[in-house]
Protein backbone atom coordinates (compact mmCIF):
# COMPACT_ATOMS: atom_id res chain seq x y z
CA UNK A 1 0.00 0.00 0.00
CA UNK A 2 0.99 3.23 -0.79
CA UNK A 3 -0.26 6.97 1.22
CA UNK A 4 -1.87 8.81 -1.99
CA UNK A 5 -0.83 12.05 -2.81
CA UNK A 6 -2.65 15.31 -1.54
CA UNK A 7 -3.16 13.56 1.64
CA UNK A 8 -1.61 13.11 5.20
CA UNK A 9 0.28 9.87 4.62
CA UNK A 10 1.29 10.99 0.92
CA UNK A 11 4.13 8.23 -0.12
CA UNK A 12 4.57 6.77 2.94
CA UNK A 13 4.49 3.03 2.40
CA UNK A 14 2.16 0.70 4.41
CA UNK A 15 2.91 -2.75 4.55
CA UNK A 16 0.20 -5.40 4.13
CA UNK A 17 -0.38 -8.49 6.25
CA UNK A 18 -3.20 -11.07 6.70
CA UNK A 19 -3.95 -11.35 10.31
CA UNK A 20 -7.14 -13.52 9.47
CA UNK A 21 -7.46 -15.78 6.71
CA UNK A 22 -10.86 -17.37 7.32
CA UNK A 23 -12.43 -13.72 7.28
CA UNK A 24 -10.06 -11.84 5.18
CA UNK A 25 -8.75 -9.79 7.83
CA UNK A 26 -5.62 -7.79 7.18
CA UNK A 27 -3.53 -5.14 8.95
CA UNK A 28 -2.09 -2.02 7.44
CA UNK A 29 1.25 -1.22 8.96
CA UNK A 30 3.08 2.36 8.01
CA UNK A 31 6.78 2.94 7.59
CA UNK A 32 6.40 6.09 9.11
CA UNK A 33 3.88 7.28 11.77
CA UNK A 34 0.89 9.36 9.92
CA UNK A 35 -0.32 12.56 11.55
CA UNK A 36 -3.42 13.88 10.39
CA UNK A 37 -4.43 17.66 10.47
CA UNK A 38 -7.08 19.17 12.32
CA UNK A 39 -10.48 18.60 10.80
CA UNK A 40 -11.19 20.47 7.42
CA UNK A 41 -7.70 20.95 6.78
CA UNK A 42 -5.91 19.93 3.55
CA UNK A 43 -3.83 17.16 5.62
CA UNK A 44 -6.67 15.54 7.51
CA UNK A 45 -7.12 12.11 5.71
CA UNK A 46 -4.70 9.44 5.03
CA UNK A 47 -5.91 7.72 1.37
CA UNK A 48 -3.50 4.56 1.13
CA UNK A 49 -3.71 2.79 -2.39
CA UNK A 50 -3.77 -0.47 -2.86
CA UNK A 51 -4.84 -3.47 -4.58
CA UNK A 52 -6.60 -6.99 -3.30
CA UNK A 53 -7.87 -9.91 -4.91
CA UNK A 54 -10.80 -11.61 -3.22
CA UNK A 55 -12.26 -14.87 -3.66
CA UNK A 56 -16.04 -14.16 -3.50
CA UNK A 57 -17.61 -15.62 0.03
CA UNK A 58 -20.38 -15.91 -0.06
CA UNK A 59 -22.19 -16.98 -2.47
CA UNK A 60 -23.23 -14.22 -5.39
CA UNK A 61 -26.48 -12.18 -4.53
CA UNK A 62 -27.98 -10.63 -7.53
CA UNK A 63 -30.41 -8.72 -5.11
CA UNK A 64 -29.04 -6.57 -2.60
CA UNK A 65 -32.26 -5.86 -0.77
CA UNK A 66 -33.22 -9.62 -0.36
CA UNK A 67 -32.37 -11.55 2.85
CA UNK A 68 -28.83 -13.09 2.64
CA UNK A 69 -25.58 -11.39 3.21
CA UNK A 70 -23.55 -9.35 0.45
CA UNK A 71 -19.24 -9.13 0.19
CA UNK A 72 -18.90 -6.71 3.15
CA UNK A 73 -15.46 -4.37 3.50
CA UNK A 74 -14.82 -2.92 6.90
CA UNK A 75 -11.79 -0.36 8.21
CA UNK A 76 -10.39 0.05 11.55
CA UNK A 77 -8.04 3.07 12.63
CA UNK A 78 -6.60 3.36 15.38
CA UNK A 79 -4.14 6.60 16.61
CA UNK A 80 -2.94 9.05 19.16
CA UNK A 81 -4.74 12.48 19.21
CA UNK A 82 -2.96 15.83 20.31
CA UNK A 83 -3.41 15.46 23.79
CA UNK A 84 -1.82 11.78 23.98
CA UNK A 85 -5.49 9.50 24.25
CA UNK A 86 -5.71 6.84 22.24
CA UNK A 87 -8.22 7.29 19.67
CA UNK A 88 -10.63 4.74 17.53
CA UNK A 89 -12.54 5.28 14.07
CA UNK A 90 -13.81 2.68 11.92
CA UNK A 91 -16.23 2.37 8.63
CA UNK A 92 -17.43 0.33 6.12
CA UNK A 93 -19.21 -0.25 2.77
CA UNK A 94 -21.54 -2.84 1.48
CA UNK A 95 -20.55 -4.93 -2.23
CA UNK A 96 -22.87 -7.15 -4.13
CA UNK A 97 -21.24 -9.57 -6.08
CA UNK A 98 -23.12 -10.01 -9.18
CA UNK A 99 -22.92 -13.51 -11.00
CA UNK A 100 -19.57 -14.22 -13.38
CA UNK A 101 -19.70 -14.94 -16.84
CA UNK A 102 -18.28 -17.76 -18.01
CA UNK A 103 -17.94 -17.76 -21.75
CA UNK A 104 -18.38 -21.42 -23.72
CA UNK A 105 -16.11 -22.64 -26.13
CA UNK A 106 -16.89 -26.16 -27.92
CA UNK A 107 -15.51 -28.29 -30.47
CA UNK A 108 -17.16 -31.13 -32.46
CA UNK A 109 -15.10 -34.39 -33.14
CA UNK A 110 -14.47 -35.33 -35.36
CA UNK A 111 -15.67 -32.79 -37.91
CA UNK A 112 -16.12 -35.08 -40.89
CA UNK A 113 -18.14 -38.35 -40.69
CA UNK A 114 -19.76 -40.36 -43.00
CA UNK A 115 -23.39 -41.33 -42.76
CA UNK A 116 -24.36 -43.77 -40.05
CA UNK A 117 -21.08 -42.48 -38.01
CA UNK A 118 -21.03 -40.63 -34.85
CA UNK A 119 -19.80 -36.97 -34.10
CA UNK A 120 -20.02 -35.33 -30.49
CA UNK A 121 -19.46 -32.08 -28.90
CA UNK A 122 -17.37 -30.72 -25.91
CA UNK A 123 -18.19 -27.56 -23.77
CA UNK A 124 -15.28 -26.17 -22.04
CA UNK A 125 -15.28 -23.33 -19.41
CA UNK A 126 -12.82 -21.57 -17.93
CA UNK A 127 -13.64 -20.11 -14.44
CA UNK A 128 -10.80 -17.68 -13.09
CA UNK A 129 -8.27 -19.38 -10.78
CA UNK A 130 -9.67 -19.55 -7.34
CA UNK A 131 -13.54 -18.36 -7.55
CA UNK A 132 -16.07 -20.96 -6.77
CA UNK A 133 -16.33 -24.44 -9.14
CA UNK A 134 -18.81 -23.70 -11.89
CA UNK A 135 -21.84 -26.56 -11.51
CA UNK A 136 -24.88 -27.09 -13.55
CA UNK A 137 -25.56 -28.69 -17.46
CA UNK A 138 -25.43 -27.71 -20.78
CA UNK A 139 -27.71 -28.51 -23.42
CA UNK A 140 -26.28 -29.28 -26.87
CA UNK A 141 -28.79 -28.50 -30.30
CA UNK A 142 -28.02 -29.68 -33.33
CA UNK A 143 -29.37 -27.93 -36.56
CA UNK A 144 -29.13 -29.49 -40.22
CA UNK A 145 -28.56 -27.48 -42.79
CA UNK A 146 -25.92 -25.66 -42.67
CA UNK A 147 -27.40 -22.96 -39.91
CA UNK A 148 -29.39 -23.06 -36.83
CA UNK A 149 -33.05 -21.75 -38.44
CA UNK A 150 -34.11 -25.56 -38.70
CA UNK A 151 -35.77 -27.63 -35.85
CA UNK A 152 -33.55 -29.39 -33.56
CA UNK A 153 -33.00 -33.10 -34.82
CA UNK A 154 -31.35 -33.98 -31.96
CA UNK A 155 -30.51 -32.63 -28.19
CA UNK A 156 -29.03 -33.96 -25.19
CA UNK A 157 -28.50 -32.10 -21.51
CA UNK A 158 -24.91 -33.27 -19.94
CA UNK A 159 -23.57 -32.23 -16.67
CA UNK A 160 -20.38 -30.95 -15.82
CA UNK A 161 -17.22 -32.74 -14.94
CA UNK A 162 -16.09 -32.58 -10.88
CA UNK A 163 -13.76 -29.55 -11.91
CA UNK A 164 -16.42 -27.30 -13.35
CA UNK A 165 -15.12 -27.03 -16.82
CA UNK A 166 -15.93 -28.89 -19.05
CA UNK A 167 -18.95 -31.19 -20.30
CA UNK A 168 -19.20 -33.75 -23.05
CA UNK A 169 -22.74 -34.55 -25.38
CA UNK A 170 -24.25 -37.92 -26.07
CA UNK A 171 -22.71 -39.02 -29.48
CA UNK A 172 -25.38 -38.44 -32.18
CA UNK A 173 -25.35 -40.39 -35.16
CA UNK A 174 -26.76 -38.60 -38.54
CA UNK A 175 -28.41 -40.55 -41.28
CA UNK A 176 -28.56 -38.04 -44.08
CA UNK A 177 -25.48 -36.13 -45.70
CA UNK A 178 -25.07 -32.17 -45.19
CA UNK A 179 -23.89 -29.61 -43.10
CA UNK A 180 -24.88 -29.52 -39.05
CA UNK A 181 -24.07 -27.12 -36.63
CA UNK A 182 -24.12 -27.83 -32.89
CA UNK A 183 -24.76 -24.77 -30.37
CA UNK A 184 -24.32 -25.02 -26.58
CA UNK A 185 -26.34 -23.28 -23.75
CA UNK A 186 -24.73 -23.56 -20.45
CA UNK A 187 -27.21 -23.72 -17.08
CA UNK A 188 -26.16 -21.47 -15.15
CA UNK A 189 -25.75 -21.45 -11.51
CA UNK A 190 -25.72 -19.43 -8.03
CA UNK A 191 -22.14 -18.19 -8.97
CA UNK A 192 -22.84 -17.73 -12.58
CA UNK A 193 -25.15 -16.60 -15.77
CA UNK A 194 -26.19 -18.41 -18.24
CA UNK A 195 -24.26 -18.52 -21.42
CA UNK A 196 -24.24 -20.06 -24.96
CA UNK A 197 -22.38 -20.49 -28.05
CA UNK A 198 -23.90 -18.90 -31.27
CA UNK A 199 -24.53 -20.30 -34.34
CA UNK A 200 -22.02 -21.15 -36.83
CA UNK A 201 -19.19 -20.46 -34.29
CA UNK A 202 -15.35 -22.03 -35.36
CA UNK A 203 -15.50 -25.86 -33.98
CA UNK A 204 -18.99 -26.38 -34.15
CA UNK A 205 -19.53 -27.61 -37.91
CA UNK A 206 -20.06 -30.85 -39.08
CA UNK A 207 -19.90 -31.98 -42.70
CA UNK A 208 -21.40 -35.66 -43.02
CA UNK A 209 -20.42 -37.29 -46.34
CA UNK A 210 -21.53 -40.83 -47.64
CA UNK A 211 -20.52 -43.74 -45.91
CA UNK A 212 -17.86 -45.99 -46.50
CA UNK A 213 -18.02 -50.02 -46.89
CA UNK A 214 -15.28 -52.67 -47.01
CA UNK A 215 -15.41 -54.68 -49.89
CA UNK A 216 -13.83 -58.27 -49.48
CA UNK A 217 -13.71 -60.73 -52.36
CA UNK A 218 -13.43 -64.49 -52.91
CA UNK A 219 -13.13 -66.26 -56.23
CA UNK A 220 -14.34 -69.66 -56.42
CA UNK A 221 -13.26 -72.36 -57.45
CA UNK A 222 -9.59 -71.54 -56.86
CA UNK A 223 -7.65 -73.23 -58.21
CA UNK A 224 -9.39 -74.73 -61.67
CA UNK A 225 -8.18 -76.74 -64.40
CA UNK A 226 -7.33 -75.24 -68.08
CA UNK A 227 -11.10 -75.00 -69.43
CA UNK A 228 -12.61 -74.84 -66.50
CA UNK A 229 -14.37 -71.29 -65.13
CA UNK A 230 -14.76 -69.26 -62.10
CA UNK A 231 -16.28 -66.40 -60.66
CA UNK A 232 -16.12 -63.73 -57.93
CA UNK A 233 -18.03 -62.76 -55.27
CA UNK A 234 -18.19 -59.24 -53.81
CA UNK A 235 -19.22 -58.78 -49.79
CA UNK A 236 -20.06 -55.05 -48.98
CA UNK A 237 -20.23 -54.23 -45.37
CA UNK A 238 -21.09 -53.26 -43.20
CA UNK A 239 -24.15 -51.21 -43.18
CA UNK A 240 -24.13 -48.36 -40.45
CA UNK A 241 -27.42 -49.10 -38.37
CA UNK A 242 -30.13 -46.93 -39.65
CA UNK A 243 -28.75 -45.96 -43.31
CA UNK A 244 -30.59 -47.71 -46.08
CA UNK A 245 -28.98 -50.61 -47.41
CA UNK A 246 -26.31 -50.38 -50.38
CA UNK A 247 -27.58 -50.40 -53.73
CA UNK A 248 -25.58 -49.70 -57.01
CA UNK A 249 -23.23 -52.49 -58.97
CA UNK A 250 -20.01 -54.12 -58.83
CA UNK A 251 -17.55 -54.20 -61.72
CA UNK A 252 -15.51 -57.29 -61.68
CA UNK A 253 -11.89 -56.80 -64.08
CA UNK A 254 -9.65 -59.60 -64.58
CA UNK A 255 -5.98 -59.43 -65.25
CA UNK A 256 -4.17 -62.13 -66.81
CA UNK A 257 -0.78 -63.45 -66.59
CA UNK A 258 1.97 -61.60 -66.79
CA UNK A 259 -0.15 -58.47 -65.14
CA UNK A 260 0.62 -58.08 -61.19
CA UNK A 261 -0.43 -54.92 -60.52
CA UNK A 262 -3.56 -54.92 -63.34
CA UNK A 263 -1.97 -52.09 -65.27
CA UNK A 264 -2.92 -53.44 -68.35
CA UNK A 265 -6.44 -53.87 -69.85
CA UNK A 266 -8.70 -56.59 -68.12
CA UNK A 267 -9.11 -59.38 -70.04
CA UNK A 268 -12.44 -59.69 -69.13
CA UNK A 269 -15.51 -57.04 -67.39
CA UNK A 270 -18.36 -58.08 -65.91
CA UNK A 271 -20.99 -55.18 -64.13
CA UNK A 272 -23.52 -57.20 -61.46
CA UNK A 273 -26.07 -55.41 -59.26
CA UNK A 274 -25.65 -55.88 -55.63
CA UNK A 275 -27.91 -57.70 -54.03
CA UNK A 276 -31.47 -56.95 -52.30
CA UNK A 277 -30.18 -57.32 -49.06
CA UNK A 278 -27.24 -55.13 -50.24
CA UNK A 279 -24.57 -57.51 -48.95
CA UNK A 280 -22.60 -58.77 -51.89
CA UNK A 281 -22.61 -58.97 -55.97
CA UNK A 282 -21.26 -62.20 -57.93
CA UNK A 283 -19.55 -61.82 -61.20
CA UNK A 284 -20.50 -63.60 -64.54
CA UNK A 285 -18.28 -66.78 -64.77
CA UNK A 286 -14.80 -66.14 -66.60
CA UNK A 287 -13.08 -68.73 -68.93
CA UNK A 288 -9.34 -68.16 -68.96
CA UNK A 289 -8.04 -69.32 -72.38
CA UNK A 290 -4.24 -70.20 -70.95
CA UNK A 291 -2.47 -71.24 -67.95
CA UNK A 292 -1.42 -68.62 -65.34
CA UNK A 293 -2.42 -67.00 -62.79
CA UNK A 294 -5.30 -64.36 -62.70
CA UNK A 295 -6.01 -61.23 -60.67
CA UNK A 296 -9.21 -59.39 -60.29
CA UNK A 297 -10.64 -56.32 -59.18
CA UNK A 298 -13.83 -55.32 -58.00
CA UNK A 299 -14.86 -51.61 -57.96
CA UNK A 300 -18.17 -50.64 -56.05
CA UNK A 301 -19.93 -47.92 -57.88
CA UNK A 302 -21.46 -46.24 -54.92
CA UNK A 303 -24.88 -45.02 -54.25
CA UNK A 304 -26.65 -41.71 -52.52
CA UNK A 305 -25.36 -43.19 -49.23
CA UNK A 306 -22.15 -44.75 -50.24
CA UNK A 307 -18.82 -43.91 -51.66
CA UNK A 308 -17.47 -45.67 -54.47
CA UNK A 309 -14.86 -48.63 -52.96
CA UNK A 310 -12.38 -50.54 -55.00
CA UNK A 311 -10.57 -53.58 -53.63
CA UNK A 312 -6.57 -53.89 -54.38
CA UNK A 313 -4.66 -55.58 -57.35
CA UNK A 314 -3.34 -58.62 -54.67
CA UNK A 315 -5.48 -61.19 -55.01
CA UNK A 316 -4.97 -64.33 -57.45
CA UNK A 317 -7.43 -66.53 -59.19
Amino acid sequence: GVGEAGTACAGTTFTIAVIDPAQGKVQFTPSAPVVLGPPGSSGDTCVIDFTVDVVQMPAADANPDASGVQTEQAGFAQGTANDGNTGNGSGSNQVTVFPGNLPVATQVAPATVGVGSPFHDTATLAPTAGAATPTGTVIFNVYRGGSCDSSVVFSSTNPLDAAGTAAVSDAFTPLTQGSYEVTASYSGDANYDPSSTTCGDPGESVTVGPATLTVATAVAPSPITLGGSFSDTATLGPAPAGVPVPTGTVTFNVYGPGDPTCAASPLFTSTNAVNAAGTSAVSSNFTPVGAGTYRVRASYSGDANYAPRSTACAHPA
